[in-house]
């Protein structure tokens, strides 16, 4: 039967410890919680780095940044209904951030092909008028 989400969302935190959960519920569990002799995260991606990735490379990286991100959403959902603190915290934002600069570099991409599409068309309206 259905339940409201508030009485709902408690009863999913007994997974808090990783050995009961469904292995399809692994990817939303923070592995800090389960192991925490685990060595420190390390940082966001800079846009230097990124711009030297190729387009499907950003892609296959978002799709893991957005995994980590929706699991650390539910790490510290979690943490803060059990009132525990969260392992490192600051994840969240460095996820944050190698996201935001996908996305500026994707955008650079675009810009940077439409100004070469029109100075395609230039030059072949150029060569068309001569």
């Amino acid at each position: 039967a259905w339940a409201p989400a508030a009485t709902v969302a408690p009863a999913g935190l007994r997974f808090m410890s990783s050995s009961k959960v469904p292995p399809e519920l692994h990817e939303f569990l923070d592995p800090y919680d389960s192991d925490p002799d685990l060595p420190p995260p390390g940082r966001a991606w800079n846009a230097g780095e990124l711009r030297k990735k190729s387009s499907q490379d950003l892609e296959k990286l978002w799709i893991v940044l957005s995994k980590e991100r929706n699991m650390l959403i539910t790490s510290r959902y979690n943490h803060r209904v059990l009132k525990t603190e969260m392992r490192y915290p600051e994840r969240y934002h460095s996820v944050r951030r190698s996201m935001a600069r996908i996305k500026q570099v994707v955008h650079e991409r675009e810009a940077f092909d439409r100004r070469e599409a029109e100075a395609r068309k230039q030059r072949c309206f150029d060569a068309f008028m001569r």
